[in-house]
């Protein structure tokens, strides 16, 4: 005896419909789970660099922080790719962004960081984190 077919459905709380900006993205692992932090990026500063010249810094805020099971993550990626195809047929190539951040522990607390790459598939950064594997 075959299942009938089951069909998600989605409820969205009130005090959530409106969502939260996000303009970065940072993505770091664990063995079981990865996790999304989206961020807002807060107005750039100059500082010394350990080579003497100066660096701009870009503070990122997280406005939300969501945890997925490894499992989930090729799904994601596919709904990520048929979306954006959707939205290219409707409103033209997306431009992909130029700049390359380096993330550090204020966004992501307790862990060394190598730097996120922002021209990686998906439009979605490609963050290295020591001691892990590259996303």
């Amino acid at each position: 005896m075959t299942q009938p077919p089951q069909f998600l459905e989605i409820a969205v709380p009130p005090e959530e419909e409106v969502g939260v900006y996000a303009n970065v993205l940072a993505i770091w692992h664990t063995q079981d789970e990865f996790t999304f932090d989206f961020a807002v990026k807060q107005p750039s500063q100059l500082r010394p660099s350990e080579e003497g010249g100066e660096n701009v810094h870009v503070p990122a805020r997280v406005v939300a922080r969501v945890r997925v099971p490894p499992g989930q993550i090729f799904e994601i990626l596919k709904a990520l790719n048929e979306n954006m195809t959707h939205y290219e047929r409707a409103f033209g190539e997306i431009r992909r962004p130029q700049n390359v951040f380096e993330i550090g522990s204020a966004c992501l607390p307790g862990l060394m960081r190598r730097g996120c790459d922002l021209s990686g598939p998906w439009h979605l950064p490609r963050c290295r984190l020591a001691g892990m594997t590259p996303i």
